[in-house]
């Protein structure tokens, strides 16, 4: 919850802006051989006060597999799928669709032991719940260095 006032949706200054979520994970199963390998689930649910934010509601779940692959026991291959619906108020502002929708592949591999990769593919429905906008299809690569400088 924020204590500042913030202008709404429909222009005035107001307080109460505030939301809240949860995000749970768990082990689906651990490989018999090393249990750091295996798949894993996770959800989260928001929720934010609809007069301040363009969206209301927010759901998102995935899978993630540890070592998807004999001999890249730390690669991680993961799918997900997310989900932010929009507010009234917003609607009432703008011409918007109900929701966005997301679904993301990943896949991670360290490459050395300073250095992961990680490629994603997205296909998103209703960017921006813009209803003047197509669905898109986008790619990301992230870069994950690690070192020590306390030697």
């Amino acid at each position: 919850r924020y204590t500042a006032s913030f202008d709404d949706l429909a222009g005035n200054s107001v307080r109460g802006n505030d939301g809240f979520y949860v995000r749970g994970e768990t082990a689906l199963f651990e490989d018999a051989g090393d249990p750091a390998q295996g798949l894993a689930a996770f959800a989260r649910l928001g929720i934010a006060d609809g007069r301040f934010n363009t969206f209301r509601r927010f759901a998102s779940a995935g899978l993630n597999y540890t070592g998807p692959f004999r001999g890249r026991d730390e690669d991680q291959l993961g799918l997900a799928v997310a989900a932010a619906f929009t507010s009234d108020a917003y609607k009432r502002a703008v011409p918007a669709n109900d929701a966005e929708v997301a679904f993301e592949l990943t896949y991670r591999a360290p490459v050395a032991s300073w250095l992961s990769l990680q490629p994603s593919a997205h296909y998103i429905i209703n960017p921006g719940a813009d209803p003047s906008v197509r669905s898109a299809l986008a790619f990301g690569l992230r870069a994950e260095i690690s070192f020590n400088i306390l030697g």
